[in-house]
C-alpha cells in the first residue's frame, strides 16, 4: 500500500510541478459573485485546517469540511462558526466508529447521512448525522482508490476510482450497481477522475482531472458531452478537481491548477470565472472543493491556503457574460495526410476526422473532400499526402482557399503521432504548427477534436 507521505505527494504536491508552465488569467468577471467571509488557517485546532479537500452541505445549510491533513471532518454553521469535529473517537463503547487514514470526498443524502471516501484505506464510510458509523464498504473483487462522491435524486451513490480510472455506482447501502470507464482520452474514458456532481434531471458531471476536461453522463453511464482541454484560457483547465451545480443547472468547476472557479451551462458553454493565485479575499491557491447552499451561497475549499471562502452567488438574471468576438469565416481545406509506418488509408481517415471537427466548430468554410478531390483531379494533381509548404500553396491555389491544413500521421513503436501545419496560401506563412502524441488509434478522434480547437485559438 502507498505510504501516507507518498499519497499526499500525489494528491496535493505534484500538481504544482504539473502547472509550472501555465500562467492563469488573472481575475475574470468578478461582478457575478461577491466575497462574503472566510475562515480557517493552517493548524490542527478547531476551525484550523491542513490541506482540506472537499465540502458538503446538509439540509440545514450546515457545512461539513473534509480536513484531509488532520484526518477529520469539521462541521460549521453557514457563517463559519465552529460546531463540532469528528476524528473517529468513540462516544459510546457499544457503537462502531470510522477511522480515517486519508479522507478525501464527502456527500450528504436527503436525510443528512454522511458518506466519506478514504483513498488510502480504500473504503466508503456511511455515518448518521451524529457521526455514528452505520456501515463501511470497499470493493472486495479488486483494488481501488475512491476519491470523489455524489448522490443522485434516486439515492444512488457515484464514486470516482482513480486507481482504475473509472466511475462506480452503488446503492446508498453500498451494493454495487454499475461501473464505467477506463484509462484513456476518448469519450467515456478517464485519467484520474476526481470530482463528481449531480445536476438537474440527474445529469452526472465528472471532473476528468488529468485529461483536463469535464464529462457529462446519464445516470446509467451513457456519455452525453464533454468540454475543456489543457490550458489557461477561459474554457480550459489545469487539473480540475471538484465541481458542483446550482439551482439553475449551472456547473461550477474548481479549476485547481489555474487557481480559479469557472462556471458553465449544462452543455459546457462558458459563462464566467473568478479568482487568481494568491491569499487575498477572492484569491485561491489550488482550490479542491466547492459546494452551494440552499440560498445560492458558494463555499470554496481553498486547499493550499488552508481555509474556506464564502461568496454570494449570481441570480438567474444578473450573470454578466463576456461578449463574443465576431469571427471572420475563412475558406479552408484539409489535404490528405502523409503516412509513416501506417497505411495511407488510415492517414486519409485521420484527415477526414479533422475535417469533420473543423466543420462542427463552424469557424471555417471547409472544402468537402469529394469536391476537393474533383478539383485536384481536374488539375491533374495527385493528392497522396502533402507536408511541405510548397505543396500546400499549390493545392490551396487550385482549391481557391485562403488557408490549408497539411500534415502527417505516423507510428513509432506503440505510439502514434499527428503533426499538422496551418498554412496561409497567399504568403506561404505557417500560421500554426501543432503535434500530438496518441497512445492508441482508438483515441485519434478525440485528438482531432483537440487539434481542431487549437487551430482556431
Amino acid at each position: 500500500m502507498l505510504s501516507k507521505v507518498f499519497l499526499f505527494c500525489i494528491i496535493f504536491i505534484y500538481i504544482g510541478f504539473l502547472n509550472a508552465d501555465f500562467k492563469p488569467i488573472p481575475w475574470i468577471s468578478e461582478e457575478n459573485v461577491t466575497f462574503l467571509t472566510k475562515w480557517g488557517n493552517k493548524g490542527s485546532q478547531n476551525s484550523e485546517f491542513l490541506l482540506p479537500k472537499s465540502i458538503a452541505i446538509n439540509s440545514n445549510d450546515e457545512i461539513y469540511v473534509v480536513d484531509t491533513g488532520n484526518r477529520c471532518i469539521q462541521k460549521f454553521a453557514s457563517n463559519g462558526k465552529f460546531i463540532e469535529k469528528y476524528i473517529g473517537k468513540q462516544k459510546f463503547a457499544s457503537l462502531k466508529i470510522a477511522k480515517f487514514s486519508t479522507p478525501v470526498g464527502i456527500a450528504i443524502d436527503n436525510v443528512d447521512n454522511i458518506y466519506i471516501t478514504d483513498v488510502e484505506s480504500e473504503k466508503v464510510s456511511k455515518l448518521n448525522p451524529e457521526f455514528y458509523l452505520i456501515r463501511e464498504w470497499d470493493i472486495t473483487f479488486s483494488r481501488w482508490r475512491p476519491m470523489g462522491i455524489a448522490i443522485d435524486g434516486y439515492d444512488n451513490l457515484y464514486v470516482s476510482d482513480i486507481r482504475n480510472h473509472s466511475i462506480r455506482k452503488f446503492t446508498i447501502d453500498g451494493d454495487p450497481i454499475a461501473n464505467w470507464g477506463n484509462e484513456g482520452i476518448a469519450e467515456g474514458k478517464f485519467k484520474w477522475p476526481q470530482g463528481i456532481a449531480v445536476g438537474k434531471k440527474s445529469r452526472i458531471y465528472i471532473a476528468d482531472t488529468f485529461n483536463n476536461r469535464i464529462q457529462r453522463f446519464t445516470t446509467n453511464g451513457s456519455f452525453f458531452c464533454e468540454w475543456g482541454w489543457l490550458g489557461s484560457r477561459k474554457d480550459e483547465f489545469v487539473t480540475p478537481r471538484a465541481l458542483t451545480t446550482d439551482s439553475e443547472g449551472r456547473v461550477y468547476v474548481a479549476d485547481t491548477g489555474n487557481h480559479r472557479i469557472s462556471v458553465f451551462t449544462t452543455d459546457g458553454e462558458y459563462l464566467f470565472s473568478w479568482g487568481r493565485k494568491g491569499n487575498a479575499n477572492g484569491e485561491f491557491k489550488y482550490p479542491q472543493g466547492i459546494a452551494i447552499d440552499s440560498t445560492g451561497n458558494i463555499y470554496v475549499v481553498d486547499t493550499d491556503n488552508h481555509r474556506i471562502q464564502k461568496f454570494q452567488g449570481p441570480s438567474s438574471t444578473n450573470i454578466v457574460k463576456k461578449s463574443k468576438k465576431s469571427v471572420l469565416i475563412t475558406n479552408l481545406a484539409v489535404a490528405d495526410f502523409s503516412s509513416k509506418n501506417v497505411s495511407s488509408s488510415d492517414a486519409s481517415i485521420v484527415a477526414d476526422f479533422l475535417r469533420t471537427e473543423l466543420v462542427n466548430i463552424g469557424n471555417f468554410n471547409v472544402v468537402e473532400k469529394t469536391n476537393m478531390n474533383k478539383l485536384l483531379e481536374e488539375a491533374a494533381f495527385q493528392n497522396t499526402g502533402c507536408t511541405t509548404t510548397e505543396c500546400a500553396i499549390q493545392i490551396g491555389k487550385i482549391l481557391n482557399v485562403r488557408q490549408i491544413v497539411v500534415g502527417s500521421y505516423s507510428k513509432l513503436g506503440n505510439e502514434y503521432y499527428l503533426t499538422i501545419n496551418l498554412v496561409e496560401v497567399e504568403s506561404g506563412k505557417i500560421l500554426k504548427s501543432l503535434d500530438h502524441k496518441v497512445m492508441s488509434q482508438a483515441e485519434i478522434r478525440d485528438t482531432c477534436k483537440i487539434l481542431a480547437y487549437r487551430l482556431i485559438e
